[in-house]
């Protein structure tokens, strides 16, 4: 083999030997598949919160035989901003709100803020948050990167979860608008208890609560049951909601005296 036929050949040989490593520039040989190894690294998820969100409140005591009362408990779950995107070790801080009567806080265990009222309990202040306004910003740090976020909140008062709810012929669910608790006069005798939720919500459990010299005792009751109402105290019905507020994520960690941010209850009670 002549020179020249040698030449052409190391040559072939020295553009399939590049081809096959990955040719850099540098010199220094480059798999092939790096570039897309680049491409499909994903990007860090960045948090995000509702820009608007409507907080429902209630008051205490309310029924033909309550004191009525201003309403300033945020319920659950409108009381939480759930935040999308919120890493495990993130931190929030510098929480402000521009209504000094709802203050925001971090909950525990949760993506969320919690929003409460800064307003001392009847008798005390009477001012009524329905109707009011504030906005909730502050600010996330995780994964070496700092966000602004912030969620326009508006109050209004809770509506009834139930369609029905009858004691004897008596229908109670009106009164629990706004109204955690509904009081009326004590009863004597069996009476009729019969619960229908209103549309997005689930029934959970009945409770009754009897006393009787000085001893306390609770017992689950059927829908639509006939009870003697003669010792009772209050009757309390446990249900949860079926829409779920935007970027909820179940907890970590809950403590309430209910089963998670979803559940509630309402007490009728007789005093």
């Amino acid at each position: 083999m002549n020179m020249k036929k040698k030449m052409k050949r190391f040559a072939k040989i020295l553009v399939a030997s590049l081809v096959v490593a990955g040719f850099c520039p540098t010199g220094i040989p480059t798999p092939i598949n790096s570039v897309v190894e680049v491409q499909a690294a994903t990007k860090a998820k960045v948090p995000t919160c509702a820009a608007k969100q409507t907080v429902r409140v209630v008051g205490a005591f309310g029924g033909p035989n309550g004191n009525g009362g201003a309403k300033t408990i945020l319920d659950i779950p409108e009381c939480y901003i759930f935040i999308r995107n919120l890493s495990s070790n993130a931190k929030i801080t510098n929480i402000k709100s521009s209504n000094k009567k709802i203050k925001a806080t971090k909950r525990k265990g949760l993506n969320a803020l919690e929003l409460s009222s800064t307003l001392m309990p009847m008798p005390f202040d009477e001012t009524d948050l329905v109707g009011a306004s504030s906005t909730i910003s502050f600010r996330v740090t995780q994964n070496g990167k700092q966000y602004k976020l912030s969620c326009k909140i508006k109050v209004a008062e809770k509506k009834s979860p139930f369609s029905k709810l009858t004691v004897g012929s008596k229908n109670y669910a009106s009164y629990f608008n706004g109204c955690m608790y509904v009081q009326e006069k004590p009863m004597k005798g069996k009476k009729k208890i019969y619960v229908k939720m209103a549309p997005g919500y689930v029934l959970d459990s009945i409770d009754m609560l009897s006393s009787k010299n000085g001893k306390y005792t609770n017992k689950k009751i059927k829908n639509g049951s006939t009870v003697n109402l003669t010792s009772c105290n209050q009757i309390s019905v446990s249900y949860h909601t079926t829409k779920k507020p935007v970027n909820y994520k179940a907890p970590s960690k809950w403590f309430g005296q209910v089963e998670s941010p979803l559940h509630n209850y309402n007490s009728l009670m007789f005093q």
